[in-house]
């Protein structure tokens, strides 16, 4: 039962007996007071989740998981490995704690003791796998309910290699090194951080091999090798390789290579060898040649003895060896006297020497050239009158010669008497030997013209030799290439390709065209062989244009891939000329080449469950249809889907129907093709695409009865969900219904047809505002899911449906002593009513409140009877109307206005009361009303603002809106004589005026509005109409400049100028501008200028405008009498006033 508060409390524990999920708990109240009972619920949800409350932490040596990452563990390492599982902080027991090794599946088991604690101790030893591992710390607890699993995992690299650091060092990296010249190695050893003293390291060179050095002695981490660079070394690039091996006690074996140095072993670096000659390339008879050398080591003289060779390859005679000095010197005398061969001669200088380990040193001077020319002043000048290098056929004779002449005087003069000889060196004969006479010329004919000759390059010598005076010899040559062959032969092969691949079936002509110098030659032989398949080889005879054709076919037989087909004539000239032509065509063959796979597809877009895809294939040679091709379809996981043999057109027909089990997405189908030829076989492929959305046609169809308005408590919403697959209707799929706000409405599958059927009904308890109520299918196709949703946004208000209809019989506002009015609602539910609303009925004029609810047929009422105990004035009278829906609560109210009309009793006084106002005035123009207002009974009148009313007249026409007023009303309806005050502030006239404020009583203007203005009566006490009023002017601060002008010349007398009169008779012209407080000139102001005597008394007045400028003017021609004061009236204002007027000037 509720308590006096109407408060019930629960304490819900839930514990191991629980079971997780969601726990839905339903809060009802059920109340029986007289007519009728309340009954409320309230949905409370709780979600238990039998883990939150849980906590496992892993922790390596007191450290959590969480805060490590991989741990780098060594050989003969422990870790100590501790689980804490706690329910709510404090330690569960037994519970079971398995720590497993990922890498190797060793596990230890262990439970949780009383403080929730487990430890476990890892050592690694012996036998243990290395590498990377994790160790899965894991909980297990299982409950009545409920089974707790919970994991921390540890990540830990075992290798102790990672804790080797290994530091190499040599003196000679990278560097040349001497015969005798010696290497320093040294390797520092350390295990984690400290000195290493085991293991053995050896130094060995790959390039010699069996030079290898041992050293297990290591000290402080330290150990060392020396190289001797000696006797036996192999020169070149040694790299020497370190390498350090080591077994721990646990026996995990260690080994590192390193490859420490790159050195170069070359002795002969370290050696120079420089040769110096006396600059003489040019010598002739009888001079010498000196040559000087230097041969050292490392800049001093072999530490063996050693010996220069000179050679001269022209004459072997002057060859010479010389020994080295101390200092490495050698000296070469050539002497160029009789017998010595003239022209180069090509010197060589070297030195071949062993150093003390036996290593040879070799360096040469090669192609030092030396001309001998025993006299100078001689010269040869060969000389042929067609190109080098020509080509000549029969019958084309050519001419060679050459002049030998000596310039000794100066100039050349021929020499007689020299041998000039033409040698052919191909044929091996010599044409021809001239002695020059006094032309120093030698002429010779060359030509090919008759049978015999070598076919080919003609290599022709021509030279001439002499012996001078002094028994020297000259001696020229030079040589000529000429190639002969018999000349226009012409043999030019075709073929139909034009460089095209060829294929199976393909048919081309290959030919060649025979002549000579243009004109063909019949009857000849021509050949054609296939360089790449010798089975062709195919002649024909050149017909009469000298043309030979073959015709060849390609079958798929026949070799694939390049074809040298090689066409040659062999033809017999008149002179017996053998004259052999030979080409050659390159063809390309592909059996592939001409077939084809085709296809051809139905497939438009996308295609879906129980779709269907036509493949139509076709295999072709060239345009040929083949039949008997095997065509296999196959997915893209290369199943095959389908297998088919082409017909006799080629075709071969698939239709493929499309399922739960395809692919999904955008998928490459493969279509291949193979045709066995016996000798061949012939494969193909090709691709299509298919983009299979499972979900395409799967549709759902909602037909429902939303109206699109707004839903309210005891609303519906139909809905009526089909799901569909293409047209066909789909069972068992699951329908459910959401509200995003109340949450699961209805869950359920389809049936036979595909239909779930729901209906929402919208009751109180719903949440108001926005929700969103989702239709949703999920179907399982066991190898896929299909799910789709549709959305309604509803708008709930739960007091939609509610009405409130207020109602009174005031009728007309105006009520009077011993009238009545009822003021009434009723509240309803869809037309229902509803009872026990608490509603009230406020007169918000006093304050006084009744209190009533609706009754069953949610209706409320009160009668307001108008007497001596109501307050006569305005009542405002408020219904208002509060409903406790449990999880809502509503409310309505309405006005109603009465007037209560009493006889009124009024006195009105005025007081602080200014006529007068400026338009730029500071100080506002004040009315002050004072008074008391009671009704006939003495009772003071309740509302003064509702008996108000304030006007401002021009005349008789209400300019109020063009003034700027504020009035405060002070009204003490609390005493009980009515006394009041009313404060009216004009602070802004529009314009200058005569103007009349009135304020008036009882909602009533009594005004006269004749021809003559506002008259109002006098205001008497105890009167309910009369007003109070005040006039009032609104000026305007004006300047006028102004100054006269008298012409008296035509007066009989001159101008007494101490009177100060304006003399009778005189023309007198006034005249001056008019402008306001800022100085801006005002046009078009009417001003009255009155004029007076001396003795005050008025003489005349005038009406005068001022003009667009605000100039005005007035003339008075012969003024009849003597003017002595002038007045002038802007807009009922004196603006000016002349006591004297010969002081004129500006007065404001």
């Amino acid at each position: 039962m509720t308590d006096a508060s109407g408060y019930y409390n629960w304490t819900l524990g839930f514990g191991f007996a629980n079971k997780t999920g969601l726990h839905r708990y339903n809060l009802s109240v059920n109340l029986s007071q007289g007519s009728y009972s309340v009954y409320i619920s309230h949905i409370i949800e709780v979600y238990f989740n039998e883990t939150l409350n849980f906590a496992f932490t892993g922790y390596m040596n007191s450290t959590d998981f969480n805060t490590l990452g991989i741990i780098q563990a060594d050989s003969g390492n422990t870790l100590l490995i501790d689980g804490e599982f706690l329910l709510k902080g404090s330690g569960f027991q037994s519970a079971t704690v398995t720590l497993t090794d990922g890498l190797n599946g060793t596990s230890w088991l262990l439970s949780t003791d009383v403080s929730g604690y487990v430890n476990f101790t890892v050592f690694f030893g012996s036998n243990i796998q290395t590498g990377l591992r994790v160790y899965n710390l894991s909980v297990k607890y299982v409950g009545s309910a409920f089974t707790i699993q919970m994991q921390r995992d540890l990540s830990v690299n075992f290798d102790p290699a990672n804790f080797f650091s290994l530091t190499p060092w040599d003196n000679v990296t990278g560097e040349t090194v001497d015969s005798g010249d010696q290497m320093h190695v040294t390797l520092k050893v350390l295990r984690g951080a400290s000195d290493f003293d085991s293991g053995i390291a050896t130094l060995t060179d790959t390039l010699n091999g069996s030079s290898s050095w041992l050293d297990n002695t290591i000290i402080n981490g330290n150990l060392s090798f020396l190289v001797t660079f000696g006797s036996g070394l192999r020169v070149g690039t040694h790299s020497y390789l370190l390498n350090y091996t080591y077994t721990d006690p646990y026996g995990y074996y260690y080994e590192y290579t390193y490859t420490i140095s790159n050195v170069n072993f070359d002795p002969s670096a370290f050696y120079v060898f420089n040769q110096f000659n006396n600059n003489t390339p040019i010598v002739s008879g009888g001079q010498t040649v000196h040559f000087d050398t230097v041969f050292q080591h490392n800049g001093m003289a072999p530490e063996n003895p050693a010996v220069v060779k000179l050679i001269d390859f022209a004459n072997r005679s002057m060859d010479q060896n010389q020994g080295v000095d101390g200092s490495g010197n050698s000296q070469f005398d050539l002497y160029f006297g009789k017998g010595i061969v003239t022209g180069d001669h090509s010197i060589t200088l070297l030195v071949n020497y062993t150093d003390q380990y036996g290593y040879e040193i070799y360096f040469e001077y090669t192609n030092i050239i030396i001309h001998f020319q025993p006299t100078e002043g001689y010269r040869f000048r060969p000389w042929m009158n067609i190109t080098d290098n020509s080509w000549v056929g029969l019958d084309e004779p050519f001419h060679i010669s050459g002049i030998f002449d000596y310039n000794g005087t100066g100039s050349f003069v021929p020499v007689s008497g020299a041998n000039i000889t033409l040698t052919d060196l191909t044929e091996g004969s010599t044409l021809n030997s001239i002695i020059t006479t006094g032309t120093g010329q030698g002429n010779f004919t060359v030509e090919f013209a008759a049978s015999g000759y070598i076919l080919g390059w003609h290599d022709f010598k021509i030279n001439v030799s002499y012996t001078d005076g002094a028994g020297y010899l000259v001696y020229f040559t030079h040589t000529y290439h000429i190639y002969f062959s018999p000349k226009g032969y012409t043999f030019d092969p075709w073929d139909s390709t034009g460089g095209a691949t060829v294929g199976t079936d393909d048919i081309i002509d290959i030919s060649a065209t025979f002549a000579h110098y243009g004109s063909p030659i019949s009857g000849e032989t021509v050949r054609l062989i296939d360089q790449t398949d010798p089975s062709i080889d195919v002649t024909d005879i050149t017909d009469g244009s000298g043309y030979a054709n073959f015709t060849i076919g390609f079958a798929p037989g026949n070799i694939t891939g390049w074809h040298n087909f090689s066409l040659s004539i062999t033809y017999v000239d008149a002179y017996g000329y053998t004259i052999v032509n030979q080409t050659n065509v390159l063809i390309f063959f592909d059996y592939n080449k001409n077939y084809q796979l085709l296809y051809i597809d139905n497939i438009v877009g996308s295609v879906g469950s129980d779709d269907t895809v036509d493949i139509n294939v076709r295999f072709l040679s060239k345009t040929n249809p083949v039949a008997g091709v095997v065509i296999i379809l196959k997915d893209p996981g290369s199943a095959t889907l389908a297998t088919g043999i082409t017909d006799v057109s080629g075709w071969a027909n698939f239709t493929l129907s499309f399922g739960p089990g395809n692919y999904t997405g955008l998928q490459t189908y493969t279509i291949n093709a193979s045709y066995d030829g016996i000798t061949f076989v012939v494969n193909k492929q090709d691709t299509f695409d298919v983009n299979f959305d499972y979900t395409q046609n799967y549709h759902l169809d909602i037909t429902d009865d939303d109206t699109g308005l707004q839903y309210g408590a005891g609303d519906s919403l139909q809905l009526n969900s089909q799901f569909l697959s293409l047209t066909n209707p789909v069972s068992g799929a699951s329908i459910t219904i959401t509200d995003s706000v109340e949450g699961l409405l209805h869950s359920g599958t389809t049936d036979g047809n595909g239909w779930v059927n729901y209906t929402v009904n919208f009751g109180p308890g719903w949440n108001p505002g926005a929700h969103v109520i989702t239709v949703a299918v999920s179907f399982d196709g066991i190898t896929y899911t299909y799910s789709d949703s549709f959305n309604y946004n509803i708008d709930f208000n739960e007091t939609k449906n509610y009405i409130y209809s207020p109602y009174d019989t005031i009728g007309g506002m105006t009520q009077t002593f011993g009238d009545s009015v009822e003021i009434s609602c009723a509240f309803t539910l869809k037309g229902a009513g509803i009872g026990g609303a608490a509603v009230t009925l406020t007169d918000l004029s006093n304050g006084t409140t009744w209190s009533s609810s609706t009754n069953g047929n949610g209706y409320a009422n009160f009668t307001i009877s108008f007497n001596a105990n109501v307050y006569p004035g305005g009542h405002h009278y408020q219904l208002a109307l509060t409903y406790d829906g449990t999880s809502y609560i509503i409310t309505k109210q309405s006005d109603h206005w009465i007037f209560y009309k009493n006889p009124l009793n009024i006195s009105a006084a005025i007081s602080d009361y200014s006529s007068n106002m400026t338009l730029d005035q500071v100080v506002p123009f004040t009315f002050h009303v004072t008074g008391n207002l009671v009704d006939s009974s003495n009772i003071a009148h309740g509302h003064l603002d509702a008996l108000l009313s304030v006007y401002i007249y021009e005349g008789i026409t209400d300019v109020s809106d063009l003034f700027t007023y504020s009035i405060v009303i002070n009204y003490y309806h609390d005493n009980s004589d009515g006394a009041y005050d009313i404060s009216l502030s004009i602070t802004n006239a529009p314009y200058r005026g005569q103007f009349t404020v009135i304020v008036g009583f009882n909602g009533s203007l009594d005004v006269d509005l004749g021809s003559v203005g506002y008259t109002p009566d006098a205001l008497p006490v105890n009167s309910t109409s009369d007003n109070v009023y005040a006039y009032f002017w609104v000026y305007q601060n004006t300047t006028i400049e102004w100054d006269y002008t008298i012409d008296n010349s035509e007066l009989p007398y001159p101008l007494n100028q101490q009177s100060g009169l304006i003399i009778d008779g005189s023309d007198v012209t006034i005249f001056g501008n008019l402008s306001d407080s800022d100085g801006i000139r005002l046009a078009n102001q009417n001003l009255t200028i009155i004029l007076y005597d001396k003795s005050g008394n008025e003489l005349d007045q005038f009406n005068v405008t001022t003009d667009a400028q605000g100039h005005f003017e007035l003339l008075i021609e012969d003024c009849p009498y003597d003017l002595d004061e002038i007045l002038i009236i802007f807009d009922g204002n004196t603006v000016i006033f002349l006591n004297d007027i010969s002081e004129g000037g500006s007065i404001s």
